[in-house]
């Protein structure tokens, strides 16, 4: 399979832009309002990605472009990014299926203010990330683009993983909506519930982000079919104090 990289819509980044703080887990703007996006999909389990798959090809791939470039570059971005985002793309030409590339591109025209050039190659770099097993190079990317995740086009699955990734990286706000998303295209899918469900009971857990616990539960119970799921919301629910809905 050849991949053709997009070209940088915007020719000369703008100002760097700085690292957004993690968002709010909830409410999730913009994910209650969205309409399910593409095809349900018959799916009650989905297990954990699987770790290691990508070794094997990131070794391949370290071969052509060693990691310690990939540290220089970073370093020449902080200060010239225009030069170091012309290079990394010159190496992305060269191995175009290399998902530590297709990341730093990705994460290099977001940070250049590249907003569409980001969104076009991440639709193609985060599939590629997830095929090859490197969960936390696609992780990385949703999460830069977040405010654009309905440009991904991720599907369930996708999502879920990568809620799954984010969870593990400890940023559960963005796994959250990750999870969330998910739940809207597949209201009956247990993993994408349970994710959610996950999140909000570490939440529930402190009482200055309990009522974040409570949105969650409240979203879960909203658009969630799976009767397991909504069962267990309503128990986290009732762990959170009043306020919670105890309907569905």
């Amino acid at each position: 399979r050849r991949v053709t990289v997009p070209s940088p819509v915007v020719s000369q980044p703008g100002p760097r832009a700085a690292t957004p703080p993690p968002p709010e887990p909830l409410p999730l703007v913009g994910i209650a309002e969205d309409p399910p996006a593409g095809p349900r999909q018959a799916l009650s389990t989905l297990p954990p990605p699987s770790r290691g798959v990508g070794l094997a090809s990131r070794e391949s791939f370290e071969a052509q472009v060693p990691a310690g470039r990939l540290d220089e570059l970073w370093k020449r971005f902080a200060a010239q990014p225009t030069r170091a985002l012309e290079q990394l793309e010159a190496l992305l030409q060269r191995a175009p299926e290399d998902p530590r590339l297709l990341h730093a591109v990705c994460l290099m025209r977001s940070k250049a203010c590249q907003t569409p050039a980001a969104v076009s190659l991440a639709t193609i770099a985060i599939p590629i990330c997830l095929e090859r097993g490197e969960m936390r190079l696609a992780a990385e990317i949703f999460a830069a683009l977040l405010p654009q995740v309905r440009e991904l086009g991720l599907d369930y699955r996708q999502l879920v993983t990568i809620g799954y990734s984010l969870e593990q990286m400890r940023d559960r706000p963005r796994a959250a909506h990750a999870f969330a998303r998910a739940l809207r295209m597949e209201p009956a899918g247990e993993p994408a519930g349970e994710g959610l469900l996950r999140v909000a009971e570490y939440l529930a857990a402190d009482p200055a982000t309990a009522s974040q616990a409570r949105s969650i539960t409240d979203f879960v119970l909203r658009y969630g079919e799976h009767e397991g799921c909504l069962r267990r919301a309503r128990e986290v629910a009732a762990t959170c104090g009043t306020g919670c809905s105890t309907g569905n």
